[in-house]
């Protein structure tokens, strides 16, 4: 961890406190461009900020960064495979998918992703046999619910 990625880091969740997105974003993205735990949690957060504002394929290419940097970043993969997804980018998506879920087998988020992936495709049953499996994993996991 480096101190000025700390720094960034919590710099960013104090504007984030006073709604101050754009700037805390901004921070982020210095937080990321540093070296250490704090810089990958940094992209992470910055490629999850973006899906949630629809940014999808600004969104792709920070999660692709991340993983690039961390290939065992389970939650990166996760959401790398929602903003391929979103894209349209189908077999990307599940590719992503299927490598959260191998790097950790319990991930509910990526298996709930996956489901839906297959509820895309027209493939009902696979789809409940994922959501099942993403209820068990995390009965709290509302989505696969």
């Amino acid at each position: 961890m480096t101190l000025q990625g700390w720094f960034w880091a919590a710099l960013a969740r104090w504007f984030d406190a006073r709604d101050l997105s754009g700037v805390a974003e901004t921070c982020l993205r210095h937080a990321a461009a540093t070296e250490g735990r704090v810089a990958l949690d940094s992209a992470w957060r910055i490629g999850k900020r973006l899906l949630d504002q629809d940014r999808n394929l600004e969104a792709a290419r920070i999660l692709q960064a991340l993983i690039e940097r961390d290939p065992g970043h389970v939650r990166g993969w996760c959401a790398l495979g929602a903003a391929r997804r979103r894209l349209a980018e189908m077999e990307a998506a599940r590719s992503a998918f299927e490598r959260a879920l191998e790097l950790d087998p319990g991930f509910a988020p990526a298996r709930n992703n996956l489901g839906e992936w297959l509820l895309m495709k027209g493939d009902s049953e696979a789809a409940l046999a994922e959501f099942d499996r993403a209820i068990a994993d995390s009965p709290e996991l509302l989505e696969a619910a």
